[in-house]
């Protein structure tokens, strides 16, 4: 639901605005990647992305110690962690991928963060020729005092779209 979503989003503010750019958090930077592949964006910025989301579905699945077949049986199973997997939703997941993204880009990184993995963000960076700054001390959300200042600053020295 969220692909075609922000689809018209993007077509109302390109019947607005001139100029586009994308700030994502999380989750967000998927589903937009995904909806926005080919569109014509000045720039954007992620932070915490989820960049792979077969592979975050993945590591879900082992973290609940599901397999692929009780998944697949089930259909949908609930984990300790407070989200239900979908067989439906990593089937879809591994049908489409990110190909293209030619957007100028930055990411920001947390170093403890325990969801995304490091290597598919750096990945997609290399991959895609994004610009990549990691707060070591970071996490997943940006929260603490601490954390949001770092997020402020690097927001500022980007020109937060």
């Amino acid at each position: 639901h969220a692909v075609p979503e922000l689809r018209e989003i993007f077509a109302w503010a390109s019947r607005r605005w001139g100029r586009r750019a994308l700030r994502c958090t999380s989750l967000g930077t998927w589903f937009s990647l995904l909806a926005l592949e080919g569109e014509p964006l000045e720039r954007a910025l992620f932070v915490s992305p989820v960049l792979d989301m077969e592979l975050l579905i993945l590591d879900m699945m082992q973290w609940a110690g599901i397999s692929e077949e009780s998944l697949e049986a089930a259909g949908e199973l609930p984990t300790d962690l407070g989200e239900t997997l979908s067989w439906e939703y990593l089937q879809y997941a591994r049908t489409y991928k990110i190909e293209d993204w030619d957007t100028p880009t930055s990411i920001l990184y947390a170093g403890g963060d325990t969801l995304i993995r490091r290597e598919a963000v750096e990945y997609f960076a290399r991959r895609f020729g994004a610009e990549l700054t990691v707060m070591e001390n970071g996490e997943h959300w940006f929260h603490t005092p601490e954390q949001v200042a770092f997020l402020r600053r690097w927001e500022a020295a980007k020109g937060t779209p």
